[in-house]
Formats: C-alpha cells, structure tokens, sequence
C-alpha cells in the first residue's frame, strides 16, 4: 500500500480549486525583466535508485527554458510537475510506502527551445545506456483541462500511451491521443535526431 504523503491534492479537490477561481473576482499583473543572452546551459538530473533492477532507467522530464511564450505553462508546469513527483515518490520511499523497481531519473532538459538541445546533449552522452531506458514520461504544457498523450511504440512488455490513458480514464481526466513530436521525449524514441542535432 502506497502512503500518500500530506499535502497530496486529488483530482477533485483540483477541480474544486479550479471552479473556485471562477466565482471570485480576482486579477494580477506581473512583470520580470529578462536578458537573453549566450552561456553555457545544463541539464538537471536527480536520481532515485530502483531496488530490483537499479540498472534499468524510467525517464521523468520536462524542459526548464523557455522561448517568447507563455513560460508558466511552456514549461513552467511540467517543470513543477518533475519536481513534485520527485519529492512525492523520494518522500514515499524514506516512508516505506513505495519502492521503485527500476531507477528513476528526474531530469529538467535545458533549451529545448533551441532545438532538444538538452535532451540530444543527454542521448549523446549517454549512449550505453540507451538501452537500458524502460520509458520516458515527458511533461511540457501540462495543466489544461485535457491531457495529451503522445502516442508511444508498445515495448515487449507494455505499451506505456495505453497505461496512462487507463490511469487518466479511471482519474476522471479527459485525454487526447496524439502523434509523436515536438518535445524532448523524440531524441529518446528516435534517437537518428541527436545524431543530426549534436553539437558538444
């Protein structure tokens, strides 16, 4: 049995919060000064060591840069979401209450933006381990009121699109089967594109 740790919100006190926002006449204006500027950039890694198979990887990232857009939701959230997920299941596993077979690695990808370039930087480094990556849970612009999900190739023993929509369809959560693009989690898939975008 997994202990959900306090502070946990479920999907519907979310909804609650959600629907709350609504009815009061709230609003805010914020301004941040930026520089863009050339430097080096890197990515974020964390690590929480399986207990069955230590040497096998599951995969959870986002992308902390971002690009003339909306950064809270591209990539703030999915940024947030890596942490928190992070500190749940390393709070769960002190506890007692979980413990992962394989090695979990939390990694924030840096520019993105720019063309993957964290996460190709990362496939490149990283290539004798390549094999050894289960899945790659990838969050960028989460938060909406529908769930997309890239569709994923089925391995020999899952296929992981098809375990997160039964988990979204048993949350309540409204989901979107997409094709596969347009973020970190394509260099991991198709690993032909950090070849082409590598550059140490």
């Amino acid at each position: 049995n997994l202990k959900i740790p306090v502070g946990w919100v479920d999907y519907e006190d979310g909804l609650l919060i959600r629907n709350r926002e609504i009815t009061i006449n709230v609003s805010a204006k914020v301004s941040i000064n930026s520089t863009i500027e050339s430097g080096l950039h890197y990515n974020v890694v964390g690590k929480l060591l399986g207990y069955a198979n230590p040497d096998k990887f599951v995969i959870i990232s986002s992308h902390y840069d971002t690009v003339m857009t909306t950064g809270f939701v591209d990539n703030g959230a999915g940024t947030a979401g890596v942490l928190e997920l992070a500190r749940i299941l390393a709070e769960a596993t002190k506890e007692g209450g979980y413990n992962s077979q394989y090695t979990i690695l939390f990694i924030a990808f840096a520019s993105e933006e720019l063309g993957l370039v964290g996460s190709t930087n990362y496939v490149m480094q990283h290539k004798a381990e390549m094999k050894d990556i289960i899945a790659v849970v990838n969050l960028d612009c989460i938060g909406s009121d529908n769930l997309n999900v890239a569709r994923t190739d089925s391995s020999e023993s899952f296929d992981l699109d098809e375990l997160i929509l039964k988990a979204a369809k048993d949350l309540n959560i409204n989901t979107t089967l997409t094709e596969p693009g347009g973020s970190d989690q394509e260099v991991f898939r198709n690993p032909s594109w950090a070849n082409v975008g590598y550059s140490q």
